[in-house]
């Protein structure tokens, strides 16, 4: 089974995709929106296209050239800020 994913911050976009049969699904952590003040320490959360692989990433505002190296490059959407995870993280990343 083919499973695809889209993440926004935006209220009326959720309501398009799921007026576009995706189901929505709340995921942990938070974005705060553009609208509001950028917090002190945090980042650019960024979605970006890449259609050879017909997949989107959402990715720090930091890794933007990384990304764009990996193909993803169309639909770059700054979607809201975020605290980046500097914790530990699986080996496979």
């Amino acid at each position: 089974m083919n499973v695809r994913h889209v993440y926004t911050s935006v209220v009326s976009e959720a309501q398009a995709y799921i007026g576009a049969f995706y189901k929505l699904d709340g995921i942990e952590g938070y974005v705060v929106t553009l609208s509001q003040p950028k917090p002190t320490g945090a980042t650019t959360l960024v979605r970006a296209y890449n259609s050879t692989r017909d997949d989107f990433a959402l990715f720090p505002q930091e890794d933007t050239a990384s990304m764009a190296g990996q193909g993803y490059t169309a639909s770059v959407t700054n979607l809201g800020y975020v605290f980046m995870n500097n914790g530990s993280r699986p080996s496979c990343y």
